[in-house]
């Protein structure tokens, strides 16, 4: 997603339910709407939030937006594959079109094939020979 994208579903509420946390570490769904000071204790992790500490984590990714990687995951045979897009990408803020979820239409994708954590992977970037067509 763009770095516009990314901000209008911040503020959407669509991730309003995120969690807050890592590994094994989670604070609860809907953390995103509290405030480092009001999760973490007293200390090193909490103080590096500097005078971000009493925004909501949803203001520090406002805050802090980003463009950001996509990620769709599909099945070729029984296969996982995941296409992926950077938010700087041609591709960014592209939907997959309806009739591919329903089943109804598929796809063709032209990317760059690799393996990422033991599954196959398609990357979509700015290289003229990439592309995607819904037959």
């Amino acid at each position: 997603m763009s770095k516009s994208k990314t901000i209008e579903y911040a503020k959407s509420g669509v991730w309003d339910t995120a969690e807050v946390g890592s590994g094994a570490t989670r604070y609860g769904a809907g953390s995103i709407l509290k405030t480092p000071a009001q999760i973490l204790p007293q200390g090193d992790k909490l103080e590096r939030f500097g005078p971000d500490k009493d925004l909501t984590y949803k203001e520090i990714l406002i805050k802090y937006a980003t463009a950001n990687y996509a990620s769709h995951y599909f099945k070729k045979g029984n296969t996982d594959v995941q296409i992926r897009t950077s938010g700087y990408a041609k591709f960014s803020d592209e939907k997959i079109h309806p009739d591919v979820y329903s089943g109804s239409k598929t796809i063709d994708v032209t990317g760059i094939l690799s393996i990422y954590s033991g599954s196959a992977q398609f990357t979509l970037v700015d290289e003229p020979a990439v592309s995607v067509k819904v037959n």
